[in-house]
């Protein structure tokens, strides 16, 4: 597939996500996937630390901050 939105690669040790090309950081709390059939989609929901300027991750009212984000890509060259 040519410039898919979601890529996962895997050894069968270590296993890596890139979401529209930009690797998913250690930063990630959560990934979640899922396949539909009709029509062939696959959504991946992630969520990652929110980080400052600087790459710091950001606490409010001491919490640390979380961003969530949803892909969805559409598989039509298979």
């Amino acid at each position: 597939m040519d410039n898919p939105k979601i890529r996962i690669e895997s050894d069968g040790h270590i296993t890596e996500v890139w979401i529209d090309g930009e690797k998913v950081s250690k930063n990630a709390t959560m990934l979640d996937f899922n396949f539909h059939a009709e029509p062939l989609q696959v959504y991946c929901e992630i969520e990652q630390y929110e980080l400052d300027k600087d790459g710091n991750k950001i606490v409010k009212n001491n919490e640390l901050l979380k961003e969530k984000m949803v892909v969805i890509d559409t598989m039509n060259n298979i």
